[in-house]
């Protein structure tokens, strides 16, 4: 068993689970805020702006679902699993079929800022380090602001939009190169936020995370019907 080297009150930890699992909750306000954020990222790459760019990240709510997967993973949760990845699957069409139509109606340089999003063991080393921050501000509220900060950082929707963006330009090359640094991010942020989670000795409540995700399955289900 992996020893947790921070020591944090359970109750605590239970409400960490909760907040996370909550906020990571795939409803009308996530695609929405997805949509939306879509489309500004969409249109910052065919504008070629790093600002467009950044106010996209800061306002896409991709991180807290990916950490859910790191959690998970920590716990060794199926019910946890089987609850966010269909979620975030849906998310990742959502973005890939908004930032496609929106790339085959503006037109504009597409290939200037698509050039750049290409895997490295930078950008992989990026993504560690974000999903380790993201994890520890989840668990330590008292560092909570730096959040935003860390959702810049890592690149998780521009290299989703750009693969979509190369789907319309008929570009393999840009759909492979622009996927696989979205995948090495994705890959990167878990590793890291299981840590981390590891760190604070969460691997063993797995009980308390699933309560938390049975009662976010029975609201979705309210909403359908």
């Amino acid at each position: 068993m992996f020893k947790p080297i921070f020591v944090e009150d359970k109750a605590k930890l239970h409400q960490v689970i909760k907040e996370l699992i909550t906020e990571s909750r795939v409803d009308r306000d996530f695609y929405f805020m997805l949509s939306v954020s879509t489309v500004i990222v969409t249109l910052g790459i065919i504008e070629n702006s790093i600002i467009a760019l950044i106010g996209g990240m800061v306002v896409a709510p991709l991180l807290s679902p990916l950490l859910v997967v790191g959690l998970a993973t920590t716990t060794a949760s199926k019910k946890s699993f089987g609850w966010i990845l269909p979620n975030l699957l849906k998310a990742i069409i959502l973005v890939m079929a908004i930032a496609f139509v929106v790339s085959f109606l503006f037109d504009g340089d597409k290939s200037a800022m698509i050039s750049s999003f290409r895997p490295n063991l930078n950008m992989f080393m990026i993504a560690l380090a974000a999903g380790a921050g993201g994890a520890y501000a989840w668990i330590r509220k008292e560092v909570s602001a730096i959040i935003p900060g860390i959702a810049i950082s890592v690149s998780l929707l521009p290299p989703l939009v750009a693969s979509a963006i190369g789907i319309s330009m008929f570009s393999g090359e840009v759909v492979s190169s622009s996927f696989a640094l979205f995948f090495i991010n994705f890959l990167g942020i878990i590793f890291s936020s299981i840590i981390v989670f590891l760190m604070f000795g969460i691997g063993t409540l797995q009980e308390e995370e699933e309560k938390v995700v049975m009662k976010e399955t029975e609201a979705d289900e309210r909403d359908k019907s």
